[in-house]
């Protein structure tokens, strides 16, 4: 008798040796199905390791999106395109594998890349490709072909579409890698991460030289890092526009630290084809020491209000050995201040998955806690509108959880016109806050905690950090330990999961 299929079995089962790992597969759907830790309404597989979003394209009405993924286990190796769609960005169809590694000298795995349409209308993906058999194997950037429903994948037999040495300028090191293609008008562009063999950071640029998209021209170095960073990488570059403006957006490490996700408003000069920076900041304050927010990727949506772009990245840094690791951000909207710094709002459709709210109505806060009062899971929304007083500027708004049975509360953010905090990371705020009243937007998600703060007019202030401590249900609290500070609004949240 053939064995029963399990839950989600169709992502796995096209797996060349998928009878052989079967059990596996299946003993960690089982772990992830009962893990305290385990997002429920961040998008993640199934089960196994997760990285990079890929892939990520609005398309027939449906956004897509592919992501590294290791079917095998819940740590980094043989890495494939896992796919899923969805109508919202919230909800999430998980679909078949989308691209196995060819498994030969010169692709074990398949990397970093991106989704786009031809200008004679052909579903493609462009990803590096790469093979540890061979010591300095240069990586080659690939092209794949899919269906017009994009579920099933061929590689292109003209492969490598760019070749290292071939397509790159003199001195460049052979590690380069993340393509990604955006249109400007009737014209094609990619970029591709490199550094140069002494390691300054460049992005090259390259534009089609036909419909196809088959064949690339090298048109130069697109934005080169400075001196002073030297050894600074930047990976998974996406560019975008946003309200006329361009918008650069890089995941920069200096090995074997990851830094902060930066962000670069400008200009294109589409003669030259450089990238001139007039802005730039942080995207994410929370990564550090590897935990945290990195990788994004970027949709476009063409709407009948005009083009929105949205933006997900890889939240990274969890424990091996549950049958799980790594989730996708939750969705988050790009806008642009009238100062050119980028604004960052969690999609709407959040909402649905909204419970019954609980509220605390306008009051003052002093040293003595004030209780949310219900007992909440560990998955939950808040959005809380405070005022500072300027000339009180130690004034701190404190929130806390407390474990039901449990003495001790467990601090996750503070908030002065300072200072934000979130469980042990610090963001300067002096230059930011006024007297004004601020919203702070806060979700927790089991093992994921995201915090966006948005001053009036400027730079949106978000934060991803990771709480890696098992608990069950309990309370939410809030005080302010030094001085008064005026709560115009609290409202609390228990969010449904997605699965």
């Amino acid at each position: 008798m053939s064995e029963r299929p399990f839950p989600y079995e169709y992502v796995f089962q096209g797996l060349p040796d998928f009878y052989k790992h079967r059990k596996r597969i299946l003993h960690a759907l089982h772990h992830t199905s009962v893990d305290p830790l385990c997002p429920q309404f961040h998008f993640r597989p199934p089960c196994q390791w997760m990285n990079d979003p890929n892939g990520t394209l609005y398309y027939q009405g449906e956004f897509h999106l592919f992501y590294q993924f290791n079917p095998y286990g819940d740590d980094w190796g043989s890495i494939h395109w896992g796919h899923a769609k969805s109508k919202d960005l919230v909800h999430w169809d998980h679909l078949p594998i989308g691209l196995y590694p060819a498994n030969d000298e010169t692709e074990a795995h398949c990397a970093s890349g991106c989704m786009f349409v031809s200008h004679d209308q052909q579903l493609l993906i462009a990803y590096t490709a790469f093979s540890e058999e061979l010591e300095n194997q240069p990586y080659q950037q690939h092209l794949a072909v899919g269906s017009q429903d994009a579920l099933y994948w061929k590689r292109d037999p003209q492969n490598p579409l760019l070749q290292w040495g071939r397509d790159t300028p003199p001195k460049i090191h052979n590690g380069w890698r993340d393509p990604f293609v955006f249109h400007q008008g009737p014209r094609t562009f990619m970029v591709v991460s490199s550094w140069t063999e002494d390691f300054i950071a460049q992005i090259l640029i390259y534009e089609a030289k036909d419909a196809s998209c088959r064949n690339w021209e090298y048109r130069g170095v697109f934005f080169c890092e400075t001196e002073a960073n030297r050894g600074k990488f930047h990976e998974c570059p996406n560019i975008v526009e946003i309200d006329g403006k361009w918008v650069l957006i890089t995941s920069p490490y200096r090995d074997p630290v990851i830094r902060p996700i930066e962000y670069r408003v400008g200009t294109i000069d589409f003669t030259q084809l450089k990238f001139h920076t007039e802005n730039q900041g942080i995207l994410d304050h929370g990564t550090e020491q590897g935990h945290g927010l990195y990788a994004t990727n970027t949709y476009l949506n063409e709407g009948a209000e005009g083009p929105a772009i949205y933006l997900v990245g890889w939240i990274r840094g969890f424990p091996q050995g549950r049958g799980w690791n790594g989730c996708l951000s939750l969705p988050r909207r790009l806008r642009l201040s009238k100062t050119n710094q980028l604004q960052q709002e969690p999609v709407s459709a959040l909402h649905r998955l909204r419970g019954q709210s609980t509220q605390i109505p306008n009051s003052f806060l002093e040293e003595n806690a004030v209780w949310f009062p219900l007992s909440i899971k560990q998955q939950w929304e808040l959005q809380v509108t405070l005022e500072f007083n300027v000339s009180t500027p130690d004034s701190r708004w404190c929130l806390f959880f407390q474990q039901d049975k449990e003495p001790n509360t467990v601090p996750l953010i503070q908030l002065s016109s300072l200072e934000l905090w979130v469980t042990g990371k610090s963001i300067p705020l002096h230059s930011l806050l006024g007297p004004s009243e601020q919203t702070l937007k806060v979700y927790r998600d089991h093992s994921v905690l995201e915090v966006f703060l948005q001053p009036d007019g400027k730079e949106s202030i978000c934060l991803t950090r990771l709480l890696l401590s098992e608990g069950n249900e309990g309370r939410l609290g809030m005080n302010a330990p030094q001085g008064k500070i005026s709560v115009k609004a609290a409202e609390v949240w228990p969010l449904e999961s997605i699965w």
